[in-house]
């Protein structure tokens, strides 16, 4: 089952976010479907079999996701604050392509007939290549969805075994061609570092990946998450996992091919053929940007807030009868917002500001150090990482900060 959710402060009914809060940023929208065919033994996130919500119908779940829709808006209304259109539209999961057209087209004219969506919107949809079709890819190209996101982990029939995925590889090229067949940018998502997996497989993998000619590819390095099927067999020696240097060689063998394949990395794990084919929603959170986050479990953060729905599919539609869904929210010092722009913002090719940098009263001798250390180089507007910064981000953010 998925993870717990964070300690907070427990939600009372009024909005605890302030009108001068929300002004200059842009709003995103993230829309959870959280069912699931399968359990990945690999999965955290807030996923469900329909043997784990009996009583609860996915072809009917579209209609509690309207209702906070509808209700969000009610709510910001009456706490005074004007709403934004959305700037990026991202349905995840789960597996959201489990989901009709019809169900899809339901919850975007919600998100509409609400808040608006702007013309130019990166709008996208996670899916499973097993899951879609043809006549699926037209239509979701036909709502205004310009993006899917496939998830492949890899090419490696044992590495899919390992990781539980079910899906048929010759599914994935077959989705592709579909996909930009109906017009969609393609995102394929992969990941490495699974028990067992060689370096030659890795290879394979992002050469098959890159072959298929998509306009974005995200590679992340798989974490053992607790409670998982994964964790349990690591901690009893049934799997074991790669060890760092084998981890580095992957990242800088992934590096590598996409660039001779015409991706270039915009983020650590996310690599582009275009500015255009960036994906607009995640560089949002990245960018400290406000999202509201609906469905069970799901985040949102706006001003100096963030908050998190009930977990689980009942709890939070059962919540929808009078009130959102929220279970808790957290209010963020200045300095936390400052130190999480800094853990985000670095993560970005030239993300990391000098003023920000400033505002953190980051010294020059500390700078120094990452630069000397090869960390760190000079960008436009600050610093970027290099290669090897890019494999230990998250020390190169706690030398900064001292």
């Amino acid at each position: 089952m998925p993870g717990v959710l964070p300690q907070g402060v427990e939600w009372d009914g009024n909005f605890p976010v302030s009108t001068e809060a929300v002004e200059d940023k842009t709003w995103h929208a993230y829309v959870h479907i959280p069912f699931c065919d399968v359990r990945c033994g690999y999965c955290d996130y807030n996923t469900y079999t329909s043997a784990e919500v009996q009583g609860i119908s996915r072809t009917e779940f579209h209609k509690p996701l309207i209702t906070e829709i509808n209700q969000s808006k009610l709510v910001l209304n009456r706490s005074n604050i004007e709403t934004k259109p959305f700037s990026t539209v991202f349905f995840g999961g789960g597996t959201p392509s489990l989901f009709s057209i019809e169900q899809i087209e339901a919850l975007l004219e919600s998100l509409r007939n609400n808040y608006g969506i702007i013309p130019s919107a990166d709008i996208t949809l996670e899916l499973n290549p097993d899951s879609v079709d043809l006549e699926y890819m037209q239509g979701l190209s036909e709502l205004g969805i310009n993006r899917v996101s496939i998830g492949a982990q890899s090419f490696d029939p044992e590495v899919l075994k390992i990781l539980d995925r079910t899906h048929d590889t010759e599914n994935v090229s077959k989705a592709v061609t579909q996909a930009k067949q109906a017009g969609l940018m393609v995102s394929i998502d992969l990941i490495y570092g699974a028990p067992g997996e060689s370096l030659q497989s890795w290879q394979q993998t992002v050469e098959k990946t890159l072959s298929l000619e998509p306009d974005h590819l995200s590679a992340y390095a798989l974490i053992v998450e607790r409670g998982t099927k994964l964790e349990r067999q690591v901690s009893k020696g049934i799997l074991e996992m790669p060890d760092e240097d084998l981890m580095a060689a992957k990242y800088e063998l992934l590096d590598e091919l996409t660039r001779k394949h015409g991706l270039d990395w915009y983020e650590l794990s996310n690599f582009s053929r275009s500015t255009e084919a960036i994906s607009w929603h995640n560089r949002a959170y990245w960018s400290s940007n406000y999202w509201w986050g609906f469905g069970p479990g799901a985040h949102s953060f706006m001003g100096d807030v963030r908050w998190w729905n009930k977990k689980h599919p009942a709890s939070y539609a059962k919540s929808l009868v009078s009130d959102l869904p929220i279970h808790g929210y957290e209010q963020i010092t200045a300095r936390q917002h400052l130190e999480e722009r800094l853990l985000l913002e670095i993560r970005m090719r030239g993300g990391l500001s000098q003023s920000l940098l400033d505002d953190l009263e980051v010294t020059t001798d500390l700078i120094n150090q990452q630069l000397d250390a090869g960390y760190l180089e000079t960008a436009d507007q600050g610093y970027s990482l290099t290669l090897k910064g890019r494999q230990m981000a998250d020390r190169v953010v706690l030398n900064l900060l001292n």
